[in-house]
């Protein structure tokens, strides 16, 4: 499997970035390949990700200004649990961080977006 994406017309700045995130992560993906996955994903182009119950209630709590710790006091599970349910969420929708984790829970409907009035 492939343990990062990059689109052709990169720079030689992300691509030592990827490369340097991979060494660090594990995986990388830039915020635009993210844009294409969501992109693709709701115009079948792919399948959408399968998540566990888990997975799912890790999202409704990453929207949130949790830390790591209170996510797993609420879910009462250990952190290593939630940093698991975190990093096979990362690997699910090919992202690496926390921020773009919840901007795509939100954009495939996972996650309602409330817009206070």
């Amino acid at each position: 499997g492939a343990d990062g994406y990059l689109l052709k017309n990169c720079n030689p700045l992300e691509i030592r970035n990827a490369l340097l995130t991979i060494y660090k992560d594990g995986f990388f993906n830039s915020e635009i390949t993210s844009s294409h996955l969501i992109h693709a994903i709701k115009n079948k182009e792919i399948k959408d990700p399968i998540f566990t119950a888990k997975e799912l209630e890790f999202l409704t709590h990453i929207c949130s200004d949790f830390s790591l710790d209170e996510i797993a006091l609420k879910m009462k599970t250990t952190l290593r649990s939630v940093m698991g349910y975190r990093d096979n969420l990362f690997k699910k929708l090919h992202v690496s961080s926390r921020t773009t984790l919840a901007i795509c829970a939100i954009q495939l409907g996972i996650i309602p977006l409330e817009i206070a009035s």
